[in-house]
């Protein structure tokens, strides 16, 4: 496979886009995604070499998409977000057709939950209870999910409650140590939802920080389970472990 820098490079050289802070932000977000997503499923065996690579696409347009709703490089982002994702749906339907409305679905509630992180008076009536409860978390990028659908079913079975768990400590994290900016912008997440003042935050993320421990303990204890191991998915949730440690204790 092609390194994130390769990618990135061929995105940029593909629409001419201004080199700048956009470019910076994906490289960044290009190489979190190939260690926290593609090294784990490669180390899983979960994917064939073909899929991998097309996935990887798919984790790209996701972090755009997203990017898109809240950035000042907003045209560029979506563009790049729909590119990829095209690409993707386009492999999808020549590789696996029957997976095509699978895929929609993914997509589809992908789209619901990232639009209503955006409204935080919440104007849509969107059902935000998996910002409140957490436990349900994954589902704002649960697309990031759909290439197990393309594995073995036993595969799929075993890794698919490990990875919601493990997207679960992702995200958290990420919101975490986002939460001013999240709150200045309006972004409803679990940490922002209901705060007001900086005392607000510091008590949201110490309940944030609970639940990650719960996630990743359930991470852990689904990989010894099943009988598989890791070393890139343990080395990351060891990051984020530490990570949010500190900044609870900053706070």
């Amino acid at each position: 496979m092609m390194d994130s820098k390769d990618v990135v490079d061929g995105i940029w050289e593909y629409f001419g886009f201004p080199q700048g802070s956009l470019k910076n932000k994906a490289l960044k977000h290009a190489e979190k995604l190939r260690r926290y997503y593609v090294e784990t499923l490669k180390e899983f065996e979960a994917l064939g070499h073909e899929d991998l690579e097309a996935s990887y696409g798919l984790f790209l347009s996701s972090y755009f998409l997203d990017d898109a709703f809240d950035s000042t490089d907003s045209p560029y982002a979506l563009a790049i977000g729909l590119h990829l994702y095209t690409g993707f749906v386009c492999y999808i339907q020549k590789e696996h057709p029957e997976k095509m409305e699978v895929l929609k679905e993914y997509f589809r509630i992908q789209m619901i939950y990232q639009s209503a992180e955006k409204d935080r008076d919440n104007e849509k009536g969107y059902d935000l209870s998996y910002i409140n409860e957490l436990d349900n978390y994954h589902l704002k990028q649960i697309i990031l999910l759909f290439p197990l659908e393309l594995s073995e079913p036993s595969i799929r079975d075993d890794l698919y409650e490990l990875y919601i768990h493990y997207f679960d400590c992702i995200l958290l994290t990420d919101d975490m140590i986002d939460a001013e900016e999240d709150m200045a912008t309006g972004t409803m997440t679990a940490i922002t939802s209901g705060c007001r003042t900086e005392e607000d935050i510091s008590e949201s993320r110490k309940k944030c920080r609970k639940k990650f421990i719960e996630h990743k303990d359930l991470t852990m204890s689904l990989m010894s389970t099943i009988g598989i191991h890791s070393k890139t998915l343990i080395s990351v949730l060891d990051d984020m472990d530490r990570c949010t440690s500190d900044i609870c204790k900053r706070v």
